[in-house]
Formats: structure tokens, sequence, C-alpha cells
């Protein structure tokens, strides 16, 4: 070897030294300027955890690899407002060799903390640089339907378009049609809608500004990446943060802390979407839903909600951070502005609390249950939605009714404990299901060990495609057993269940969060799964809510169904479900919600074009808001309630289930069933 290329091989060799020394320094400056060595700790404290309990943990891992930048793109821009198709090559490449170390992991967190903070600082320019808008002119929207792919503008132009789109559609759907807009000429229109946009404009600006602050910025960027790689083991394993934590807690509780007031967003608006019964802001009369939140008070000065993240908005309507709230409300009824100081305190959680009703006509009397989540107590004196419903049919035997409606649409799910116990009021004594974990792939049956049962009438059980969870292990066990029947449409297939653990840092023994991870699959206990599929009732009924709108297997890293042990293969009941069913479709009573279910489908199958000229737009979903059922005329509907503070809405809940045609069938068809059996 001659001394040129001696000494080239040399050179080339320090080279490389000093390039990975300056890259060693430029990465530990950049690490030690955002990330701590406890939050760089964080994603291998979840892992463990997820690796101990996760019930397929050694099947996923090694893909986290390819499904981890959909998630992470989706957890930091979920409308695609910010981000480019640049940025998600970028992230893509970024996340190329996914490790655990700490080296990697504050790499991606410090390139996706600027990624992210260069697209929101062109996002703050493109908002600050739109005018007005002609609400006159031919434009469209394209709307993708149930798409797992986010689809990101190519470049800044593209981006100012969509923006535009966004925008329009916001202040058409809200605004055309009302009352402001009676008897206005074009121009005159032109002029309120772009009022109304600038106002609009200037709440994204003022939400696009609070996400560039440091406070928001790191922590972001942190959870977003700590989400995703939950993510990425199924939809439903995740990690919170105190304040997540603490509302999902208080979403399955029976009573939680706060003022009262549940709130909900509607682009940059805020509105007052329920108030709980004997709190805080149920003795302010003039507080009603509908109010606009205008504003809340910090430090002596009117903040607007959307300058605030969500997670810091629930922290000052729930929780324990602070004992009261002073807040703005524009009232729905006649516009003024008015403030209220509200108090927080233990309450009653509306949502989750369980109301009956006797539904009568001349020859039969019916117990009708709305069951609405599987809530548990929160402490040592609160409510469990078992405990409830255990009351109600004690209830529902003293007055001789001659069968149960166990309304299960819409209902979630909730604590399978719960569930496990709801279904012992049902059963004398047998088989619910069976669980999979990791230590036991095939299954673990879960019985009812009690003897006796509070039910020995005929029970249906009403589903939906909203029906999820603890409600479809309800369906899917009672669906093996005699006088049950399942009514209504195919269920949403979640046969998973999750548990929370808290995570600590190792450093200062805090809480950092919450993992929510699916430590279970839940099987019928033939071994079969209802995963993705949902449970199919007995007799279908056409239903707005369907499948094609809402289904598990719609999301991004499902959970394949699987099989267990078959503990007990027969079935043990026989109802007349061929009979019932033709006798159902020989009616006509449901023909005007089947062709709404029809019309809802074909317009959400794929994309859909909108039109975003004022003459021509048309709200996709005005014409089911319009739908008004006539008022049922084969039962009457009594309440049961008689606990004051759910009374009115035990009353409002009545009014509505008077026009409710699905209700109104299922009550024919208990006739049918019974008449059909005598008969026998």
């Amino acid at each position: 070897m001659d001394s040129i290329e001696l000494q080239f091989k040399i050179t080339f060799r320090m080279i490389r030294f000093l390039v990975f020394v300056l890259s060693f320094l430029l990465f530990n400056t950049s690490f030690a300027q955002h990330y701590s060595t406890n939050e760089l700790q964080l994603i291998k404290e979840i892992n463990d955890v997820l690796k101990d309990n996760h019930v397929e943990y050694e099947n996923i891992y090694p893909k986290i690899n390819s499904r981890i930048t959909n998630c992470l793109l989706n957890e930091l821009d979920p409308d695609s407002k910010y981000l480019t198709e640049n940025e998600y090559i970028k992230i893509d490449s970024l996340l190329t060799g996914f490790t655990l170390q700490d080296r990697f992991t504050s790499h991606v967190l410090e390139v996706a903390r600027e990624l992210y903070k260069n697209r929101l600082t062109a996002t703050l320019n493109i908002l600050n640089s739109l005018g007005s808008l002609d609400f006159f002119e031919e434009d469209s929207a394209l709307v993708s339907i149930n798409s797992n792919i986010a689809l990101y503008s190519e470049d800044d132009k593209a981006l100012k378009d969509r923006w535009e789109n966004i925008l329009k559609l916001r202040i058409l759907t809200r605004y055309k049609g009302d009352s402001l807009t009676i008897g206005l000429s074009n121009d005159e229109l032109n002029s309120l809608l772009n009022t109304k946009l600038k106002l609009e404009i200037a709440s994204e600006i003022c939400k696009v500004e609070m996400l560039l602050t440091e406070q928001h910025l790191s922590r972001d960027v942190l959870s977003a990446y700590l989400k995703s790689f939950c993510k990425s083991f199924d939809p439903h394993t995740n990690f919170l943060l105190n304040q997540e934590d603490n509302d999902f807690r208080n979403s399955l509780a029976s009573e939680f802390y706060g003022t009262g007031i549940s709130f909900g967003q509607d682009g940059g608006y805020f509105f007052v979407t329920a108030i709980q019964p004997l709190s805080s802001a149920s003795s302010e009369n003039e507080i009603t839903v509908g109010d606009e939140i205008t504003g809340v008070v910090l430090d002596g000065r009117l903040v607007s909600p959307a300058c605030l993240s969500l997670y810091e908005l629930n922290s000052l309507f729930y929780g324990e951070d602070n004992t009261s709230l002073e807040l703005e409300l524009r009232s729905s009824n006649d516009k003024l502005y008015r403030r209220f100081k509200l108090s927080k305190r233990m309450v009653n959680n509306a949502i989750n609390h369980t109301y009956s009703f006797v539904l009568t006509d001349n020859d039969l009397k019916l117990g009708y249950i709305l069951f609405p989540s599987f809530y548990a107590p929160k402490g040592a004196n609160g409510r469990s939605s078992a405990q409830d419903l255990a009351l109600i049919l004690l209830e529902m035997n003293k007055k001789k009714v001659d069968g149960i409606i166990m309304d299960l649409r819409n209902n979630g799910g909730g604590s399978i404990i719960e569930a496990a116990d709801l279904l012992g009021y049902f059963i004398d004594y047998g088989p619910l299901f069976s669980i999979s974990t990791q230590d036991n792939l095939e299954g673990v049956l879960v019985k009812d060990t009690k003897k006796g049962k509070l039910v020995n009438n005929r029970v249906i059980f009403l589903v939906n495609a909203l029906s999820a969870s603890a409600s479809e292990i309800v369906a899917a066990t009672m669906q093996k057993y005699p006088n049950t029947l399942i009514v209504g449409s195919s269920t949403f297939g979640k046969a998973t269940g999750q548990t929370l653990i808290p995570i600590k840092s190792k450093y200062t023994n805090k809480s950092e969060g919450t993992v929510i991870v699916t430590n279970i699959k839940v099987f019928r206990f033939n071994g079969t799964s209802y995963q993705k599929e949902g449970v199919v009732p007995d007799i279908q009924l056409p239903t707005i809510i369907n499948k094609s709108l809402f289904s598990e297997a719609d999301y991004k890293n499902v959970l394949e169904p699987g099989s267990a042990r078959a503990f007990h293969p027969i079935q043990y009941r026989n109802e007349p479900i061929d009979s019932l069913n033709i006798l159902v479709t020989e009616r006509e009573n449901l023909l005007e919600i089947e062709a709404q279910s029809k019309l809802l489908e074909a317009k959400f199958s794929d994309s859909l074009y909108i039109s975003l000229q004022y003459d021509k737009f048309s709200d996709v979903l005005e014409s089911l808001r319009e739908n008004q059922f006539k008022k049922a005329e084969t039962f009457e509907i009594v309440p049961l309630e008689d606990n004051e503070v759910f009374l009115n809405e035990s009353n409002q809940i009545k009014l509505h289930k008077e026009k409710d045609p699905i209700l109104n069938e299922v009550f024919i068809i208990f006739r049918d069933w019974i008449e059909i059996q005598n008969s026998n």
C-alpha cells in the first residue's frame, strides 16, 4: 500500500470519526433541550406493560415498524390540516428500523417535533393569508368516507385550498337556513358569511398558536409518539396522560367530580351539550343545552376555549385541579352574553344511568329498560349498572310484566365484570363466555355460578351497530339461551377487553399516565368469535346506524377473530325465529327507515362530492335530522323513575321513545312471539 493510499484511508477514517462525533454532539444537544431521560424511558416502560399483558404481543411487535408511521401522523394531524405528503415521507423514513433505545427515541422525537413545528408555522401563515371567499361561486369538496389512510395535501398551495374548503363547509353547514340569513340578498349573505368566516379563521389561528407554544409542542409530540406506539398493536390499546385518564374513568362511572356541564366542539366553537342534574350548573336557570361557551376566566383574563387544548378544557370543567370555574356563555335563547361562576362537586352522571318504563296496550304489558352503558361505581357510595338493573328487574316482577325489552342500542360497553353480573340475572346457572390471554390462548370459561335468576319471562335484547364490547358479550351469550331473542342490526364487532395500568416514573415515582392495554380476547362459550363481524341478530331490522358506517373492521391494526376451545358447543333454545322473521318482512311499518338507511349507505359508501355553492349546498345529514317519526300507536309508555335526580331526563326519554319506530316494531314482535308459542 503506497503512502497516498494509506493517507487517504486515514483521512477517510478521521472524517467518519469527526462526522460521528459531530452527530453525537448535535444529537445530545437536541436531546438535552427538549426531552428528559425520564420521558425517553416512558416508551420502554409502556413496552414492558404491553409485553407482560397484551394478548398478542409476540405476534404484533415485529410488525410495529410498518404500522407506527400512520399511527404517529394520525395522532399529530388526524384531520390532515397541517402536514403535507412531504412530512409523511420524512417521518416514514425516520421510523425505519424502529427500536426502543433512548438514542433512537430522542432522535425521532426531536425530528418529529421540528417537522411538526415547521408545519404549524406554515399553517399559521396560510390562515393569516386567507381573505374573503365567494360563497356563490361554483365549488365543491371531496369527502372520503371510512378512509384508514390520511389524505395529505401535496404542498402548501393544495393545503390552502383544503383549508378554504374546510372553512366553507363549516360555515355553510352552520348558517345556511339560519334565521340570520332570512330575507338577505346574495351580496348581503356573502358579507354575513364572510364575517362568520373571519371569526372561524381567528379561532383556528388561536388554536395553532396554542399548539406552537413550548408548553404544548414538546408534550404533544411525546404524547403522540407514545400513543402511536400503543395503537400500533391494536386500535384500543392506548396511552393516556393523567387528565385523559381521569376523563376516561369519568366516562365509565355513575358519578364524577365537576361543574355539571358537558361540552362539545363544532369547528372553532364550543357548546353546552348536557347539564348534569343537581350540579352547580343545573342550579343556574339561565344555562341551557345549546349555549355557546365563549370564554373561560384564567388569572382574571377571559380566554377563548379555541385557544385552549381539550386536555386543558377538561381539567377546568372536570377533575380536582380547581374547585371552581368562571365562564362566559352566549345564550341559545336570547343570544345575550352572561358570566357564571360554577363550583365543582361530585355529581351524578345522567348519561350513565339505567332508565326503566312500562309499555302497555290492551292485552300486553312489557318492561322496557334503556341500558346506556356498563358503568361502575367510582367511589364507595357510587352506583353500578348491574346493581341498578337488579332493582329495576325486581320492580318489573312486582308489576307482573309479560316480558322485558333490554335496549342496548348505542351502548358502547364498559366494565366486563358488570356484564358478567348482569348475565347472571337472566341465566339460572351455566356458561357465559370464554376469554383468552397471552398465558392461556385456548381460553378460560366464565360461568354464572349462582343458582337462580331474577327474570323468568321472555326477553328481547335490542342492538345496533353502536352496541359494542360488553353489550356484545351480553348479546352473544343470551343468543344461546332459551326465552331470548336478539333483535335489531349487526353489532360493532369488538370482541376484546382492556385493562388500565398506571405508569410511574422510576426517577420521581410520580404518575406519568396510564396504559390501556388489550389483555383479553372474548369468545362465545362454543369457541366462536364475533370480532369484526359483530353479533348478527336473530331478527334483523332496518336501521340508519348500520355496520357500513360503524364497524370494528374499519379500524386500522384491528385484531383478527381467531377461535378458542369449545366448552359448550350446543345451543339451548328453540325460539320461533323463522316464523317471526316472515311476519316482520310482511309489515310495512319500517319502510321509511329502510329507505333512509339505504340513502345514507349510498351516500357514505366511498367518497362524496359536496357542493360548496350556497344555492346548491345541502347538508348530507339534513334529511335525517328533519325526519320526525309519528308517535307510536301500538303502546303507551310510562316512566318508572323514582329518583328526582333523573326525573327530567326520564321524561325526555319518554317523549323520544314514543316516536321510536324500531321500539314500536319490537313491541309487535313480542306480541307475535307470545301468540306463536301459545298456539303451539
